[in-house]
Parts: structure tokens; C-alpha cells; sequence
């Protein structure tokens, strides 16, 4: 849950379909995604979308799911 309202920066318990959308339908030019993954359990996610009014700068995003804070998850990117 920590991890979820630091990526949000606020309370999330679900998200709508909207933002479901956004943060899972990349087309890996414009909107791009990362997944770990280690023994078949989504540990992070990074991404980067660009911004329309200017395709070289691009907002960036990672989260670590909590059971995987400070084990060095950060550190093997």
C-alpha cells in the first residue's frame, strides 16, 4: 500500500478503467515499460511516456512493490 501512495501520491484501493488503460496499453515508441519479475511475482515496474507538446523529453516513473523495498531492487537497474 506504501508503494502504491507513493506512486500515486494519494490513496489508491483501485484503479478506474481509465487509468488501467493508460498504464497498460504501451506501444513501446512513445510509452514504454519494465517489468521485474522473480519467481513469477511482479516485484517493479519502470516506465516513460513522452510528452506530446515535445517527443524528446519524456515523464518517468518506477515503483518497487512494498515486500521488495530496500532488498537492492533499485540498485540492479
Amino acid at each position: 500500500m506504501a508503494s502504491r501512495y507513493m506512486r500515486f501520491l494519494r490513496s489508491m484501493d483501485n484503479l478506474s478503467s481509465s487509468e488501467i488503460k493508460y498504464l497498460t496499453e504501451i506501444d513501446y515508441h512513445d510509452h514504454f515499460a519494465w517489468v521485474a519479475v522473480r519467481d513469477e511475482e511482479g516485484v517493479g515496474v519502470g516506465r516513460y511516456i513522452r510528452t506530446i507538446e515535445d517527443p524528446a523529453t519524456a515523464g518517468s516513473a518506477i515503483v518497487v512493490a512494498d515486500a521488495w523495498q530496500r532488498r537492492g531492487m533499485g540498485t540492479t537497474c
